[in-house]
């Protein structure tokens, strides 16, 4: 009976009640413990039963992983170096290897196992077997020795990479000398070094091949490449020999052309792994151009004129005596010179004049004549000599001259010239400005007669008003081109003038009212007293007969000045406008037959300082035309309006009133309350009346003269003849503008 049978027999493992795999693994653990070379090492069989096993160690491999295990035994453990075991002879044993890569490495490293490295070696070392590793299946038979099974893993090649994924040439044939027979020379870039990494540095094969291709894959030799990377540019390439003969074809059916030829190839220079086969290019660019210094010598020149005209205009204008002088010269002109041949390689040329002082020119061939020249100032000076008697005469100075441009080419030193011809004239713009003007009259005189006839307490006004008359202006010298003058006058109040000199008088002057309104405010405390309308500040007035005696004669004068203007140089004279106002009160006393009782004023035409009452023509207020009523009071407002109080507590209404406000008399309207009225009133003659609406200091005031109300231009009567303040209606404004029936301008 075998050792192993005896170990089946005597079951002398009281704690298995049935043979397992950890049985025979602790049982091998156990005889590997004892450590000689002698022990049988125990392996199980297929069925279990324990067997004559022999050791089989695996040492640690690096970068990668080794063990075996029996085939098709459910009682077979796993061996690797960490897990040592025994396998019996005969047997098939499955191999498994696998490589330990540094995924996470930058760059990352792959492993592989070497070739012919999988074997297993007796421990005599005298018997060895390699274990094909490339089989669809990795395996061998465990012989009846003790083994060590061994593998070795190496860096795999995983890619490659250029230090460089361009490289440029440049290549260039430099032509000299003649165009005929030129002188060749060549710059051309130097041979460029290409360097080849492996990855991963460790890599166990880092051989590489070299070649170049053209862009599409086909061969080239435009670019060739040796075993070390270093890349060099070929100038005899087919493509750069064609151009060259391609430009100097072209050159010899143009000639005057010089070749111009650059273009552009391209090629790739690839570098590919022995292991792997990995691959690395760079791009390679090839810049061809020919420079063509030949020269084309020039042979002759011309110009594209053979003759120029100048005009110099001197310009006179302002003053005669004293003109401001400028010049008018023809635009400079160009000169175009044509080298033959065309195609001559040095076209420059030097321009010049043959007289400096007449003429310039410049490098450019911009021709200009000078207004500034010594011949010009001479004919000008000979002009002023002549004319020296008679400072208003025109300047007519005039003259011509020549001269010529020339053109020398630098190569060869060939020329073309041009003549030039030059006139000069005079053009005198000036103007005899006025020096003095004078007027035909050094005063006008004029005179308003304002005279009262009829009852006195309701008088016939009627104006007598001198006519208008002219003042005539003479200006000079009599050769003064502009002769206009403008006529205004001093105060408007007095008189106006129009623009021919015409003075008319205003009969409705401020001054006049003025006067008017002081003899109204006389009037009003005595009606039948005599018009006298006196008390201007500036004239003194006197009652020419006594009111007792029945008639008044008043006399009050104003002085104005109309200003004569000459439009060119505003000079100017005056003229003295003297008016005289007269009143010539006639009236008579109601039940007399004859003069010597008071009069009173002429519809609402007075005026004056102080509060009080008036008449208005057309009022139809208590008291009636005349009526006198209260003189003093003061001005009043509430929730309603505004209204006036006298001093007895009595206010008026249903009437018009000329009242004080802030010292300034004004025609003022109360309605049947005795509230003052505002905007469009009607009064009860149909006359049309407009009373300020705005808070301005002067509301509720009677307008007169031109007004703009919402838009609209109307007029209202200045004339204190019963009906001032009216609107005009279908009819012309005193200064000659035209109304429509709602009063309204006509433009």
């Amino acid at each position: 009976m075998g050792f192993f049978d005896k170990i089946k027999k005597i079951g002398i493992f009281n704690g298995f009640s049935e043979l397992t795999e950890d049985f025979y693994e602790e049982l091998e653990e156990g005889v590997l413990g004892i450590g000689k070379e002698n022990v049988h090492h125990v392996a199980p069989s297929k069925t279990g039963d324990p067997v004559r096993g022999y050791l089989v160690s695996i040492p640690a491999i690096d970068h990668g992983k080794l063990s075996i295990l029996e085939a098709q035994n459910n009682f077979a453990k796993e061996i690797d170096w960490a897990n040592p075991g025994a396998v019996a002879a005969g047997t098939k044993v499955l191999v498994y290897t696998s490589p330990v890569n540094q995924g996470e490495a930058e760059p990352p490293v792959y492993y592989e196992l070497v070739p012919d490295s999988l074997m297993w070696t007796a421990d005599d070392f005298d018997t060895k077997e390699l274990i094909p590793a490339n089989a669809s299946e990795v395996a061998f038979t465990m012989p009846e020795e003790n083994i060590t099974i061994s593998a070795q893993y190496r860096a795999m090649t995983n890619g490659v990479v250029l230090d460089k994924g361009e490289l440029v040439f440049e290549v260039e044939q430099i032509r000299s000398g003649s165009r005929w027979n030129p002188q060749i020379g060549w710059k051309v870039t130097d041979p460029q070094r290409l360097t080849a990494a492996i990855i991963p540095d460790s890599a166990a094969n880092k051989n590489v091949v070299w070649n170049v291709k053209d862009t599409d894959g086909s061969s080239t030799d435009i670019i060739s490449v040796d075993e070390k990377g270093e890349v060099s540019v070929n100038q005899s390439a087919k493509w750069i020999q064609e151009l060259i003969k391609a430009g100097v074809a072209n050159q010899e059916l143009y000639p005057s052309k010089k070749i111009t030829t650059e273009a552009k190839d391209y090629g790739t220079v690839t570098v590919t792994t022995e292991a792997g086969q990995k691959r690395a290019s760079a791009f390679v660019t090839v810049n061809f151009k020919i420079t063509d210094d030949t020269v084309v010598p020039v042979v002759d020149v011309k110009l594209d004129r053979a003759e120029l005209a100048f005009e110099i205009t001197r310009v006179l204008e302002g003053d005669r005596r004293s003109p401001k002088e400028s010049y008018t010269v023809t635009p400079s002109r160009r000169l175009y010179e044509t080298i033959s041949p065309e195609y001559a390689d040095n076209k420059e040329v030097v321009w010049s004049v043959g007289d400096s002082d007449v003429l310039r020119v410049d490098q450019e061939g911009m021709v200009s004549a000078r207004e500034n020249a010594k011949w010009i100032g001479d004919l000008i000076e000979a002009e002023k000599e002549k004319n020296k008697e008679n400072p208003y005469a025109k300047q007519e100075a005039a003259g011509s001259r020549s001269s010529y441009v020339t053109v020398t080419t630098k190569d060869g030193e060939k020329q073309a010239v041009c003549a030039v011809n030059l006139s000069f004239k005079t053009v005198d713009r000036t103007v005899v400005h006025v020096e003095k003007v004078s007027v035909n009259q050094a005063e006008l005189k004029f005179s308003v007669e304002k005279v009262l006839t009829g009852s006195r307490t309701s008088p016939k006004v009627e104006y007598k008003v001198t006519g208008a008359q002219r003042i005539g202006a003479v200006v000079a010298p009599a050769e003064a081109q502009n002769k206009s003058v403008k006529y205004s006058v001093a105060d408007s109040t007095v008189a106006v003038v129009s623009e021919d000199g015409v003075v008319t008088v205003k009969r409705d002057g401020k001054w006049i009212q003025d006067l008017e309104a002081k003899d109204a405010a006389n009037l009003a405390k005595n009606r039948y007293a005599l018009s006298t309308a006196a008390g201007s500040r500036a004239t003194e007035s006197s009652p020419q007969k006594d009111a007792s005696q029945g008639a008044s004669h008043t006399r009050s004068s104003r002085e104005t000045v109309v200003t004569v203007t000459a439009e060119d140089g505003q000079k100017t004279a005056q003229c003295k406008v003297k008016v005289e106002f007269k009143t010539t009160d006639q009236t008579t006393r109601p039940g007399t037959s004859s003069g010597g009782s008071s009069g009173g004023s002429s519809g609402g035409s007075s005026s004056g300082g102080g509060s009080g009452s008036s008449y208005r023509g057309s009022s139809t207020a208590a008291g009636g035309p005349g009526a006198v009523g209260q003189t003093q009071g003061s001005w009043k407002q509430d929730s309603t309006g505004w209204w006036y109080q006298y001093q007895d507590g009595s206010y008026p209404k249903a009437c018009w009133k000329q009242l004080s406000y802030n010292g300034v008399l004004e025609w003022y309207h109360f309605d049947d309350r005795g509230y003052m009225e505002t905007g469009w009133f009607t009064d009860t003659d149909k006359h049309v009346y407009y009373l300020n609406p705005v808070s301005d200091g002067t509301k509720g005031r009677m307008v007169t003269g031109w007004n703009l109300i919402e838009g609209k231009w109307y007029y209202f009567n200045t004339v204190s003849d019963g009906t001032r303040g009216a609107m005009f209606v279908n009819r012309k404004t005193p200064d000659g503008y035209q109304v429509d029936g709602k009063g309204v301008w006509v433009q």
